[in-house]
């Protein structure tokens, strides 16, 4: 028997405003989905200067554990060598299919042994609010995702890249699941690297607010904001917060 998890969405199309609710039991991450094959073989190998190993396919794809997903009021972690990613995640519920904003929070340290157990260790963080991904198809590639983190009192910019630059969500189907993305499962689209390179990024890591924006005219109220931080992490969705904390449950680091 599957482990299912029931997820519940607010939807926002053109015509307004709706509740959804979703019972999966499939989480894949995708990842190393660069366009640019020079550019991803550029982060392939700055990854390997840290010891991370690099994928056995392009791109490669991580199915985790549906008791991971979180759309609770906190979750924890285990130490502080874990940070977040800004990614698009797919959900398909009945004929129609979702997009929403995700986290994918990730054990840096122990991912120089393993990608898998380094995302399986943290949760993944889902916003609460959907739109219908035919709605935003025809213009998917001028789509951008945008991260901040916090420094010295001041928002630098961590993360940004247009969802062009990275495999469209019909290439993702057709490579995991010939060709259609399954009911009951939730697939994290993958992301781009990180401003400044991950060791940098590391140190001096406060917070983390990803971003995505839609330029299309009319479309151009429907943005959405979410924050993460090791302390404190904040989801704002259509001027709605949610104040969301992280804890440490690591025994060596009690107070971290």
């Amino acid at each position: 028997m599957k482990t299912k998890k029931t997820l519940n969405f607010k939807v926002r199309s053109l015509s307004g405003q709706a509740d959804l609710q979703c019972t999966v039991d499939q989480l894949i991450m995708a990842g190393w989905v660069g366009r640019n094959r020079e550019a991803l073989q550029a982060h392939i190998d700055e990854l390997a200067e840290l010891g991370i190993p690099g994928p056995k396919n392009v791109p490669e794809f991580y199915p985790l554990s549906v008791d991971r997903l979180s759309q609770g009021a906190s979750i924890q972690v285990s130490g502080k060598d874990t940070s977040g990613e800004v990614e698009f995640f797919l959900v398909r519920q009945g004929a129609e299919t979702y997009v929403g904003l995700g986290s994918d929070q990730t054990d840096r340290a122990l991912e120089t042994n393993s990608i898998t157990l380094s995302k399986q260790i943290c949760d993944k963080v889902l916003c609460s609010t959907l739109w219908p991904f035919q709605e935003v198809q025809t213009h998917w590639d001028r789509l951008r995702l945008r991260a901040w983190i916090e420094e010295g009192g001041e928002e630098v910019l961590y993360q940004e890249g247009l969802l062009g630059e990275m495999l469209a969500p019909g290439e993702l189907f057709e490579k995991r699941f010939d060709g259609e993305l399954p009911e009951g499962t939730v697939l994290f689209g993958g992301t781009m690297s990180v401003i400044g390179g991950v060791p940098e990024i590391l140190e001096r890591i406060d917070r983390n607010l990803p971003e995505t924006d839609d330029p299309d005219p009319s479309e151009a109220e429907r943005r959405k904001n979410f924050r993460q931080d090791l302390d404190q992490l904040r989801e704002t969705l259509q001027k709605q917060k949610q104040e969301f904390r992280i804890e440490s449950i690591s025994e060596n680091d009690p107070e971290s």
